[in-house]
């Protein structure tokens, strides 16, 4: 329902735009009001698209116009490189979130640079000493994340204090309860992920930081951090579960990584013709 509505919104504001009945408008207009909403209004690319969506569902199926001006608004959406904290910043984020129950959570996204619904989904068999297992993740894949020894300890720690049967990280309901450990013990549902993202928000203001921090922006730190340390890509796509390495090779725009190295070869390759 909403979505038809919008559709009608689209086609009735190109009529606004004209003063007329949009029927009669010529494709000339009609390509005339994509380059406005483009070059003149602005609008972001995936608001032009669904107005382009709408007139040609208007145009084409609905008057049976054969007009070939739709590729008009073919627009990509612009690529910007994603925020990504210091690991100064991570620790002091990490040291700010207010309560136990969601600090361990969120170190943990972070030294595992887990997506947040991979981690609120972790169960108590996905865990092993050296390695977290990821059951259907995105795109429906499995993969396997290295765990750090400290981060295990402090996960077995977490769990012996709920001892929920199922969910590493259960929710403890709603509100602040008097005994979250008893709560969570006996949840059925892992700890929301809107909890875990309020919490980050907080901590992130109370760390002072003022960049535009999510859940995800550790995911990004996590894999900038190890580039900085010199794992390869091929190694990083793994951890991160991307299908395609050309999404891990963002973060070679976010890294100084390899320029000391790299100049020293150039310094190298200098010598060898001397």
């Amino acid at each position: 329902m909403r979505t038809t509505q919008a559709y009608y919104r689209k086609v009735r504001l190109i009529a606004e735009h004209y003063g007329k009945d949009p029927k009669y408008l010529t494709q000339k207009q009609v390509r005339s009001y994509i380059v406005h909403l483009k070059e003149v209004k602005r609008w972001a690319p995936s608001t032009t698209r669904q107005s382009v969506a709408s007139l040609s569902m208007f145009y084409a199926d609905m008057l049976g116009k054969k007009w070939n001006l739709w590729n008009v608004a073919v627009m990509r959406d612009k690529k910007r490189l994603p925020v990504v904290l210091s690991v100064g910043e991570t620790r002091s984020i990490i040291a700010n979130v207010a309560l136990g129950r969601h600090k361990t959570p969120i170190r943990l996204m972070y030294c595992c640079g887990l997506r947040l619904d991979e981690l609120v989904h972790l169960t108590v068999d996905d865990i092993e000493p050296a390695r977290i297992a990821i059951r259907d993740g995105k795109g429906s894949k499995d993969r396997y994340v290295p765990l750090p020894s400290k981060m295990y300890a402090e996960l077995v720690r977490y769990w012996k204090k709920h001892r929920n049967p199922q969910w590493i990280f259960p929710s403890s309901g709603r509100g602040d309860p008097l005994d979250p450990s008893k709560a969570m013990r006996v949840s059925t549902i892992p700890i929301g992920k809107s909890a875990l993202s309020l919490a980050l928000r907080k901590a992130v203001k109370k760390a002072g930081i003022r960049k535009k921090v999510t859940a995800h922006t550790l995911r990004h730190s996590y894999a900038t951090h190890l580039l900085e340390q010199g794992v390869n890509l091929r190694q990083l796509q793994l951890y991160l579960g991307h299908e395609d390495i050309q999404t891990t090779t963002l973060y070679t725009h976010l890294t100084p990584f390899g320029e000391e190295q790299g100049m020293s070869h150039v310094e190298t390759i200098d010598q060898l013709t001397r």
